[in-house]
């Protein structure tokens, strides 16, 4: 999540002026949030955390280098590492499809450390089993659709938001 705007811009002016010190200076490659993207009939996998923004000032105040437009899924070098963005509030099988092409085509020679991002977490310490968006119902559907593929291309790193706290886990 952003900047909890929720539907009011003047949340995302303050929040902009707030970064403007680093962001002006450093670029921000970003993954979307439910705060960011989900409303009802949206195709989003949440519930209506964006207040009715549906993503729309997120892009267009985060120019992120998509393939296509409402597909917020990247993929770009900087230096040794091969960085992955993901959306974990839209459906997963076209960005696995996508996922499986990009990390097959990674150079280990030139990149040779994988990092992942995405904004809700595979794994987490959560009691909240609710359907649909519920922390432990998202984290297996995840699992199901990204993990295999983490695992099989050697991903060394996934970072991932959402709960608010630090977790982390090893294998």
């Amino acid at each position: 999540d952003i900047c909890y705007a929720i539907g009011y811009a003047s949340v995302w002016e303050q929040f902009h002026y707030q970064i403007e010190p680093v962001s002006s200076r450093v670029p921000w490659m970003v993954a979307v949030g439910n705060h960011e993207r989900d409303w009802p009939l949206t195709g989003s996998m949440g519930r209506n955390d964006s207040g009715g923004e549906c993503g729309v000032p997120f892009d267009r105040r985060f120019s992120m280098p998509y393939g296509e437009e409402d597909k917020p899924w990247y993929s770009f070098d900087y230096g040794p590492i091969h960085n992955v963005v993901l959306s974990t509030e839209h459906q997963y099988d076209e960005q696995a499809t996508w996922l499986r092409a990009d990390l097959a085509a990674v150079e280990r020679q030139k990149t040779p450390w994988v990092v992942v991002s995405l904004h809700r977490p595979l794994y987490v310490s959560s009691t909240n089993r609710e359907p649909g968006d519920g922390d432990q119902t998202l984290a297996t559907v995840l699992r199901a659709a990204f993990e295999e593929l983490f695992l099989q291309f050697h991903v060394d790193l996934v970072l991932t938001g959402h709960h608010h706290s630090y977790q982390r886990t090893c294998r």
